[in-house]
């Protein structure tokens, strides 16, 4: 069990995360349509840092839907 919490520890160090640079650059590009996919490969974070961003943005008139 040690063992187990000391993996999820290491892990959980080892996450990236978003400078406010790129959280800018992440919500402008949801802005104007881009997939998480897309944006994933962009910048070489995580989906679920991306689906984070995405998740705190508030759904904008102008949006852009393909």
């Amino acid at each position: 069990m040690v063992a187990f919490l000391a993996k999820i520890g290491a892990a959980m160090r080892v996450m990236p995360t978003l400078s406010e640079t790129d959280h800018g650059i992440i919500e402008a590009m949801i802005e104007i349509g881009a997939e998480v996919n897309e944006i994933a490969e962009t910048f070489g974070y995580p989906l679920n840092l991306i689906e984070q961003v995405k998740a705190t943005q508030p759904m904008s008139p102008f949006r852009v839907h393909l």
